[in-house]
């Protein structure tokens, strides 16, 4: 998040916002086996803000850190790799991981795929009309 607000406000704000409803769920996929392993509410929940929680903050100082003496033509660099890099890694994570599961779990074999790619079409229209 920090980066990207750093190359824009508006972006920054539109990453706040995607980051904070994905770590809702986040904390969730943390604290449930926690949970169900320990019993208790509160361990649970100590773990998954520790571990869900702290990450971001070091990653904001990491980021801080590569940016704090760059020029604006490194800084446009740094941040074309590090855009670059997190959605390689999100889109493999996602085709690779997350989509063969879903598309075992569905039933009716024609559900997943199809959301799939009105996801990815309606990622690339809002990309284009963000552009027009």
């Amino acid at each position: 998040m920090f980066i990207s607000s750093q190359a824009s406000s508006a972006l920054g704000i539109s990453v706040g916002i995607a980051m904070s409803i994905h770590n809702l769920t986040e904390g969730f996929m943390i604290a449930l086996p926690l949970y169900y392993a320990t019993r208790s509410r509160t361990t649970a929940f100590t773990y998954a803000a520790i571990l869900g929680g702290l990450s971001q903050p070091i990653g904001a100082l990491i980021g801080l850190f590569l940016i704090k003496n760059i020029s604006q033509q490194g800084e446009d660099l740094l941040f074309g790799i590090v855009f670059g890099c997190v959605s390689g890694m999100m889109s493999l994570i996602t085709v690779q991981s997350m989509l063969p599961q879903a598309i075992r779990a569905d039933t009716n074999q024609s559900y997943v795929v199809a959301f799939f790619f009105l996801g990815i079409f309606l990622v690339g229209l809002s990309s284009i009309l963000e552009v027009a």
